[in-house]
């Protein structure tokens, strides 16, 4: 009787959990800088500068700092948990990334491309990576380079990197970058 009582609970337990609403409060950074990666896919996707998007797996950041060397082979971006509730639960967020003011030009197809966005499943409580890497000489643009993360109409997150075309040597954690993080509205009390 015992087991089919537990058994019971969590059945229940999970069945409320599914009409439980989303409620997301933020993105927390929890590491940020250059990166190596040992696990990655390529895929299509026309709607990106390049023509690819890469999905990556075991990363591991090697120089946390918001400067970036504008050198072939470079990645950097950051990781992140999503905050909120029901923990668990997959999510759909919109990443976006916003190039330096003049853009960057794919020489193959002479588009111009001021930023990328791309629709992703995530996991509450998770932590996901968010990054870019320099696979062509053109992709190299000195400037701000920002990640936003956003739930519908909500900016959870906001990530900034500076992009430098000078010999790139390791500095403080502090300079040259900026990290906002965006609550979201809950419920009143």
């Amino acid at each position: 009787m015992q087991v089919v009582v537990i058994a019971l609970s969590v059945f229940l337990a999970s069945f409320r959990s599914c009409f439980m609403p989303t409620q997301l409060d933020k993105y927390e950074v929890t590491k940020y800088g250059l990166y190596t990666s040992t696990d990655e896919e390529t895929i299509v996707d026309p709607h990106t500068a390049t023509g690819t998007r890469k999905f990556i797996k075991n990363v591991v950041f090697t120089d946390q700092t918001y400067k970036v060397p504008a050198q072939l082979g470079t990645r950097f971006g950051f990781g992140a948990v999503l905050v909120g509730k029901p923990e668990g639960r997959s999510v759909t967020v919109r990443r976006v990334t916003l190039f330096p003011k003049k853009g960057i030009t794919n020489p193959v197809t002479g588009k111009t491309t001021y930023q990328d966005e791309a629709m992703l499943s995530k996991v509450i409580g998770a932590e996901s990576h968010f990054g870019y890497s320099f696979d062509h000489p053109w992709e190299m643009v000195p400037g701000p380079w920002t990640f936003q993360v956003w739930y519908g109409d909500q900016k959870l997150l906001e990530q900034t990197f500076t992009v430098v075309n000078s010999p790139y040597r390791k500095r403080p954690s502090s300079s040259n970058g900026t990290q906002k993080a965006h609550s979201l509205p809950g419920p009143k009390p």
